[in-house]
């Protein structure tokens, strides 16, 4: 059985094909009586059960417990990854991906360093390993507070990454490359009501959780520690 912990408010369960049966926290019953359905429990619950851990489970990596690597069948996943809009920016940029990325990002603060290390692991999945990576980070008395990232990836890759850490959620995304330029603003994209036929663009599906998650292992972990010490305020 599959059991994926989510944020009810960022799952848009309309455009889900998957058979879904959500729930508040589980329980022996529940475990024993679904066959064919993914479990959804509420992210609002803030902890992992240990009755999932016989099952595979997929859990947000901000979420995400320290003894999570130990589970044989654990997954993650990241936000920025499965929002629709990202799946067609990939498509793009796998092509040619020489180019100047400007990415800005409100998020709240208690998620602020989890976001931004997922979104980073995101980028160099896509982009590759960066040679040199700057954080700037404003000084603890100004509000809203900032985190600025350079990135050079190399062969004429570069990114500038603005974080504010506020509790509003926005999402700007920039890419100018070779003959291609990508724009994408998750306000004015945003449905007038929410019981819009338009999917609001900052959810995604059930289904995209389950195809784009990643297998919580020894590598994976290095590489989020990785960049987690460099968001912390190391440069590479």
């Amino acid at each position: 059985m599959n059991i994926v912990y989510g944020n009810q408010e960022k799952i848009d369960f309309e455009s889900t094909l998957t058979k879904v049966k959500k729930v508040d926290t589980l329980n022996r019953e529940i475990i024993d009586g679904v066959r064919d359905q993914v479990v959804i429990v509420l992210e609002s619950t803030k902890t992992v059960d240990l009755l999932s851990a016989s099952h595979t489970e997929f859990v947000p990596y901000r979420n995400l417990p320290e003894n999570f690597q130990d589970r044989d069948r654990s997954f993650t996943y990241f936000e920025l990854e499965i929002y629709p809009f990202f799946e067609k920016v990939k498509e793009v940029i796998a092509e040619k991906k020489k180019g100047v990325l400007r990415f800005r990002r409100n998020v709240t603060t208690g998620n602020s360093e989890a976001v931004i290390i997922e979104d980073l692991f995101v980028m160099s999945q896509l982009l590759g390993d960066p040679e040199n990576v700057k954080v700037t980070k404003s000084k603890r008395n100004v509000d809203p507070q900032h985190v600025i990232l350079t990135i050079n990836f190399g062969q004429g890759t570069m990114a500038h990454m603005e974080y504010t850490l506020n509790d509003r959620e926005r999402l700007e995304f920039e890419w100018s490359g070779i003959k291609s330029i990508i724009e994408f603003n998750s306000e004015e994209m945003c449905p007038i009501t929410s019981k819009h036929l338009t999917p609001k663009p900052l959810t995604y599906s059930v289904d995209s959780i389950l195809k784009a998650s990643h297998k919580v292992d020894a590598d994976l972990i290095s590489q989020l520690k990785k960049w987690k010490e460099i968001v912390k305020g190391g440069d590479k």
